[in-house]
């Protein structure tokens, strides 16, 4: 038992540690003026009635956006005259009607995305893809390039602040986050090596160079479109830098349970497949439930244990901006994002995983 404990709190240490090296790489972004250079935004709407008239008036007010394209994907809801009603009186909005697919596709984000990318190709040096739910800020556009230009790459992949709406995504929207500064080597992963890629669909700022050279999302056949977009960055020779974006854009984070299980296992089971849940569920658990429990037992090792992972959900929520409520349910966090990656694998072999009303395989 107190091997197990020693071991259990190793691993919450040791993952504090690569948070903390991580966090020179994974920088928070400032709002930024406009350098005289502007992106053309894509952005897929389906069945977005909530979103999409907020969506356009903050976008559409965020200076540096040459033009904003937007894929309209076979929405069923009033999506399409938000849309017409806006598009009539805004000169640099084009809305694509994505036409329904004869067939299952494996990614519908990115066949919607790449539809409009071939109906109104790019023209400014830079494209940025975004989700309907992102609400970018002012100094957003410039913060994102400057960014790049510093590191040098011919990407930005960058995650905004959650907003929580629910217990639900205030236990969950943390994991991503979590996963990335404690797992990934981000200095390697600003190389070219696509066994290091990460991508973040909701902010992704890419070279139109670099991303014609990939072959852009026509080109994608992952569920996970992301990061099947950064791979394909990386074999192309294409560096890619990683940011919070907290301090120039939020999302808003999903509401019930099931739409965090399945929002949160679809990008993991699509992503590290069911042996990756695995290991993600039982890393989860020995670094951040069980020190807990050894903590209540009186062991050393538990206290060593809970106070590296309060440690490191600190210092993420200050990078983050998220509540400080995270950090007070820590172990309810470890144990949902466990039974989250457990779940997955049980809801993609049943073919339960949907994503706007599509089953994803």
């Amino acid at each position: 038992m107190l091997i197990l404990a020693w071991c259990c709190a190793s691993l919450a240490v040791i993952g504090f540690l690569v948070e903390l090296s991580n966090l020179g790489e994974f920088v928070y972004l400032h709002p930024a003026p406009e350098s005289g250079e502007s992106v053309d935004l894509y952005v897929a709407m389906r069945d977005e009635e909530s979103n999409a008239a907020e969506f356009l008036r903050t976008t559409l007010a965020v200076p540096g956006i040459a033009r904003l394209i937007v894929a309209q994907d076979g929405s069923q809801d009033a999506t399409p005259a938000i849309l017409a009603t806006v598009c009539d009186t805004v000169e640099k909005m084009h809305v694509v009607t994505v036409p329904v697919p004869s067939c299952v596709h494996p990614s519908p984000k990115a066949r919607a995305l790449g539809q409009a990318i071939a109906a109104v190709p790019p023209i400014a040096e830079w494209l940025l893809f975004v989700d309907a739910d992102v609400r970018l800020e002012a100094g957003a556009v410039g913060a994102l390039i400057a960014f790049a230009r510093k590191r040098r790459v011919g990407a930005v992949s960058a995650w905004p602040r959650v907003a929580t709406p629910t217990l639900w995504s205030l236990l969950l929207s943390p994991t991503v986050t979590l996963f990335l500064t404690q797992v990934l080597p981000m200095r390697i992963a600003r190389g070219t090596d696509p066994r290091f890629a990460a991508g973040n669909g909701q902010m992704f700022l890419i070279s139109r160079q670099a991303y014609l050279r990939s072959g852009g999302h026509a080109a994608l056949v992952h569920p996970v479109e992301d990061l099947d977009l950064a791979r394909a960055l990386k074999r192309c020779g294409t560096r890619i830098a990683l940011a919070s974006a907290a301090g120039i854009g939020s999302v808003r984070g999903y509401g019930s349970l099931t739409a965090n299980l399945w929002g949160y296992g679809r990008s993991l089971v699509f992503g590290v497949g069911p042996v990756g849940c695995i290991a993600v569920a039982l890393w989860q658990g020995a670094a951040f439930v069980a020190p807990f429990v050894f903590a209540a037992m009186g062991m050393t090792a538990g206290l060593v244990g809970v106070s590296a992972v309060l440690a490191a959900r600190a210092v993420l929520a200050v990078r983050m901006r998220q509540s400080s409520w995270g950090i007070v349910l820590a172990p309810l966090t470890g144990l949902l994002a466990a039974a989250a990656a457990l779940i997955a694998i049980v809801d993609r072999k049943r073919g339960r995983i949907r994503w706007r009303g599509r089953a994803l395989r």
